[in-house]
């Protein structure tokens, strides 16, 4: 056991965790010293002594309402780097464009948004780039995530949540962030400045504990413009936190929870055919279990997409399915070998669970 350590206290005037230096008694380990954190170069042994210091002064001072620490993110593709879709333009009220990123417009206005890497924010790859046409909508059009406390976001109920928007913009009053629950509007941003650079955008609310359905976070365009949405970060609590990107592993594996491709578009790589056992008449039928790589958020709206190449069988249809696996079938024309395979073009299956 090392004389001295550096630890974790718990805050208990607000809940969280703290760093604490401290020093332990040579030979009682039971008696424990509180630290200053400027007599931390006294405790951090060796070359860390600087870097100890540093840390724990710049903790301090993020607790005390400096920069904000980083906690796990509430959002699914936050940063907008999955595209599972495409790459757009996509511009119908309802669709989806960035993965879990759903547009929703109101009135006459319009709005097309797109897979862009020119503008992404700093660390970032892509953003979504949302050019927008005001109509009759008075502000209310909006690009969005919808969580749904109800069935799949339960721990939000009772909670605080704050959430940041890192959007880009040239146009003063274009565009806000907002965060409503159930039609009912908690917070609204100010609106970004029009610098043209990218700004952070806060909002803050607190959840019902019970009767909540629907959670959404949002930006509303209220002038025609083209903003850029990157890096959009949700914490529980009221302090905002820097934005924490997610390993690309644990990101598409969390997008395919509510979307997958069972195969990429026209890659020839999803075959249904005899095995060697072929038909003996027309009229059977062909089928296989296909599983999912992620299990679904609810059951989900299961799509045979494309032209497919198909021999002595019609395209594939869906059958049986759940939130883990779907059959696939075709039906045979006639006797003998038959195949349906997805390389026509934009061939594949799509799977979709928005709860």
């Amino acid at each position: 056991m090392p004389d001295n350590v550096v630890a974790w206290d718990s805050d208990k005037s607000n809940g969280v965790f703290v760093p604490v230096a401290r020093t332990l008694v040579a030979g009682a380990f039971a008696s424990v010293i509180d630290t200053n954190v400027a007599d931390i170069a006294d405790i951090v042994p060796g070359s860390a002594k600087a870097q100890g210091a540093t840390n724990l002064a710049a903790d301090a001072g993020s607790r005390a309402g400096g920069v904000p620490l980083a906690f796990p993110n509430l959002f699914v593709n936050g940063g907008h780097e999955q595209w599972q879709r495409g790459t757009g333009a996509f511009t119908g009220s309802g669709s989806y464009a960035a993965d879990s990123w759903q547009l929703a417009i109101t009135g006459t206005d319009t709005l097309s948004v797109s897979r862009d890497s020119a503008n992404a924010d700093i660390g970032s790859k892509y953003c979504s780039a949302c050019t927008f046409g005001l109509g009759s909508g008075a502000g209310l059009t909006e690009y969005r995530q919808l969580f749904n406390a109800a069935t799949d976001f339960t721990q939000l109920m009772g909670q605080r949540v704050t959430i940041t928007f890192r959007v880009k913009c040239a146009v003063a009053g274009a565009v806000r962030a907002s965060l409503m629950v159930d039609g009912v509007v908690l917070s609204n941003s100010a609106f970004h400045t029009g610098s043209g650079l990218y700004e952070t955008l806060t909002v803050t609310g607190l959840i019902a504990a019970s009767g909540v359905t629907y959670v959404s976070a949002r930006v509303l365009f209220a002038a025609a413009c083209t903003a850029y949405v990157d890096d959009v970060m949700g914490v529980i609590g009221s302090v905002p936190s820097v934005y924490v990107p997610m390993h690309p592993a644990d990101d598409i594996a969390r997008d395919q929870r509510y979307y997958e491709l069972l195969a990429e578009a026209q890659s020839g790589s999803l075959v249904l055919g005899d095995a060697g056992a072929p038909a003996t008449a027309g009229g059977q039928f062909g089928r296989v279990c296909l599983v999912y790589k992620v299990k679904k958020a609810v059951s989900p709206t299961v799509t045979v997409v494309g032209g497919w190449s198909n021999v002595n069988c019609g395209t594939p249809f869906v059958g049986n399915f759940d939130t883990l696996a779907v059959r696939l079938a075709t039906s045979v024309v006639g006797a003998g070998a038959f195949s349906t395979v997805n390389n026509g073009s934009a061939s594949t299956i799509t799977v979709e669970a928005n709860p």
